[in-house]
C-alpha cells in the first residue's frame, strides 16, 4: 500500500480554524467602518435638530417682533416717550429762567468768592449774573496769557464748586476787544 502525501496542500481540514481565524480579523475591520459611520450620522441628526430649533426661534422672534409692532401697547410707549421728553423740556427751560432770575441767596456769596481770588498781574472788570446757562459770566484782563489761563482755571474750579456750571472761556489776544492795550483778556461763561 502506497500513501500519497501530497506538500503543497495544508494539513487543515476544510472548514476548520481558517474561517474562524478570517472572521476575528473581520470583525475589527468592519467596527473600523461602521463606527465612523454612525458617529457621522449621530452628528447629522444633532445638526439637523440644531438647525430646525433654531428655525423655531427665529419665527417665534419675527412673530413677536410683529407683535410689539402692531400693538396697542406701542402709541401708548410712544405717548409715554413725548410726555417724558416734554417734562424734561419744561424742566430744562424752568431751570434756566431760574438762573436768569438770579439765586435766592443772593449775590454776596459769589462776590465773596471772586473777592477772595486774587493772582498777580489779573483784574477783573466785569461780573455777570443769570445771562448764560452758567448762572454767571466774568471777563477780566491779565498782563499775559499764562496767568490768565491759570485764573480761568482757578476761576473754574471754584466756580464750579459754588454750583455755577461754566460752560467755556475763551482768551484772547493783548489789546483786543478794548481791553487795556498789551493786557490779555479772557471771558469765562
Amino acid at each position: 500500500m502506497a500513501q500519497q502525501i501530497n506538500l503543497l496542500r495544508s494539513a487543515r481540514q476544510p472548514g476548520g480554524t481558517d474561517q474562524r481565524i478570517w472572521l476575528w480579523l473581520s470583525l475589527p475591520l468592519l467596527l473600523g467602518l461602521i463606527l465612523p459611520l454612525g458617529l457621522w450620522r449621530w452628528q447629522q441628526e444633532q445638526i439637523n435638530q440644531a438647525l430646525l430649533a433654531q428655525r423655531q426661534l427665529d419665527g417665534q422672534l419675527q412673530t413677536r417682533r410683529a407683535e410689539l409692532q402692531h400693538s396697542s401697547r406701542q402709541p401708548a410707549l410712544a405717548a409715554s416717550l413725548d410726555a417724558q421728553r416734554q417734562r424734561a423740556q419744561l424742566l430744562a427751560g424752568l431751570q434756566a429762567r431760574a438762573t436768569a432770575l438770579g439765586r435766592q441767596q443772593g449775590f454776596s456769596a459769589p462776590f465773596e468768592l471772586l473777592s477772595s481770588l486774587v493772582s498777580d498781574g489779573v483784574w477783573l472788570t466785569t461780573v455777570e449774573f443769570g445771562r448764560s446757562e452758567a448762572g454767571i459770566r466774568v471777563i477780566g484782563q491779565a498782563i499775559d496769557a499764562d496767568r490768565a489761563m491759570r485764573h480761568v482755571e482757578l476761576l473754574r474750579l471754584r466756580l464750579g464748586a459754588a454750583g455755577y456750571q461754566p460752560q467755556g472761556y475763551e482768551i484772547s489776544t493783548p489789546g483786543a476787544a478794548g481791553g487795556t492795550p498789551g493786557a490779555t483778556t479772557f471771558r469765562l461763561y
